[in-house]
């Protein structure tokens, strides 16, 4: 069985770096033995939402959100 990870990964101009991230994410889960579903958002765009079933067979789940000044 193996365990399942679902992320999200997230900036407010959704550029580069959000899917740097999530390439670095999904390779590091990969390596670790998990399944993994990587949520990309960025611009107003969100074109890999996992649907609600998703979050409840995973094993882990965790929103990665930068921090910007005002918000």
């Amino acid at each position: 069985m193996s365990k399942k990870l679902i992320a999200l990964c997230a900036c407010p101009m959704g550029l580069a770096h959000t899917f740097m991230a999530a390439q670095a994410l999904e390779e590091a889960a990969v390596e670790a033995g998990y399944e993994v579903k990587i949520e990309t958002q960025g611009r107003g765009r969100y074109p890999e939402s996992p649907d609600g079933a998703g979050y409840r067979r995973s094993d882990h789940h965790h929103p990665l959100r930068g921090s910007y000044p005002g918000r």
